[in-house]
């Protein structure tokens, strides 16, 4: 709630942050919520932390609120994801963000690592079919947009990838059959 009230709404804002100062009284928790709206502010707080003293659902929170570009989103990312390399969405997060960074080589490594912790995640496989794509790698593209496509039969995104890959490789009857 606190990070989609308006700030020209004080009120709500400061009754939400008296709650979840009461919740979490976290110094430096407290000090991220109090600076939601502020991106230098939120850079400066992301890299000075030691990730392994907060929840890593709270860190990639600020994660997202940082800029795509920034390079302190990506350095958060990595240290939540080395930290708690068994969380999904540590893994995956980062995987997303190397992806539209243009490291889609690295992202591979982590959409694989969140494969297996969820490995029938449609979206997952979307995403790291995409990374494989744009790696040179159509074959396991082809592959995972069809494993995709069987645990989620109704996928349209799937389709549509699988049939762009098949029609980068000149498949062109096989890609319409996807679309």
């Amino acid at each position: 709630c606190f990070a989609s009230v308006s700030q020209k709404d004080s009120g709500s804002r400061e009754w939400l942050i008296d709650v979840l100062r009461q919740a979490d009284n976290d110094p430096w928790r407290n000090k991220v919520r109090r600076a939601w709206k502020e991106p230098a502010t939120l850079e400066a707080l992301a890299t000075d932390i030691d990730v392994r003293q907060h929840p890593p659902s709270f860190l990639l929170l600020l994660a997202n609120k940082l800029p795509i570009a920034s390079p302190s989103r990506l350095d958060l990312e990595q240290r939540v994801q080395f930290a708690y390399p068994g969380d999904f969405w540590a893994n995956h997060g980062l995987a997303f963000d190397l992806g539209r960074a243009g490291k889609d080589v690295a992202a591979i490594r982590y959409y694989t690592a969140a494969l297996s912790l969820r490995p029938d995640n449609p979206g997952v496989l979307l995403n790291r079919a995409g990374s494989l794509r744009r790696a040179g790698e159509p074959e396991a593209a082809i592959a995972d947009l069809q494993r995709a496509i069987a645990v989620a039969p109704r996928y349209v995104a799937a389709y549509d990838n699988l049939g762009q890959v098949l029609h980068d490789q000149k498949k062109v009857d096989e890609a319409i059959d996807a679309y």
